[in-house]
């Protein structure tokens, strides 16, 4: 049995995927931004720096993709694009100084303990 709303649904998702997909895989290959944030990422071996850089390997095949020749954005612009690569890599940074800090608030904590044990 056929649903209208279903197949309806379905069409919208593809030419969504369409539009979308343009905007970030090579002609050729319609993974290859995929493979590109791979690439990115396969160096990390921490869970939370593979996500980060998988997320700035996506954006960064974006950003290729968009600055070849006769190549124009079909959704956000491609400032929108490196505006969301410094967000990522600052949300990063911020993470590893949170990390940082709780860390020394720990040692900190640690030998105010230690020193007055003794």
């Amino acid at each position: 049995m056929q649903n209208p709303i279903f197949e309806k649904c379905l069409k919208e998702l593809k030419k969504t995927h369409e539009k979308k997909n343009a905007d970030y895989a090579d002609n050729k290959n319609p993974y290859s931004n995929f493979e590109y944030s791979a690439r990115v990422a396969e160096p990390f071996t921490n869970p939370v720096d593979k996500s980060f850089a998988t997320l700035i390997g996506t954006k960064l095949a974006r950003i290729s993709e968009l600055t070849k020749p006769r190549r124009s954005p079909n959704n956000e612009s491609l400032d929108d694009s490196f505006l969301d690569l410094a967000n990522y890599c600052t949300i990063w940074w911020s993470y590893y100084r949170s990390k940082n800090e709780s860390r020394r608030c720990f040692r900190r904590t640690r030998k105010r303990v230690k020193s007055s044990n003794r």
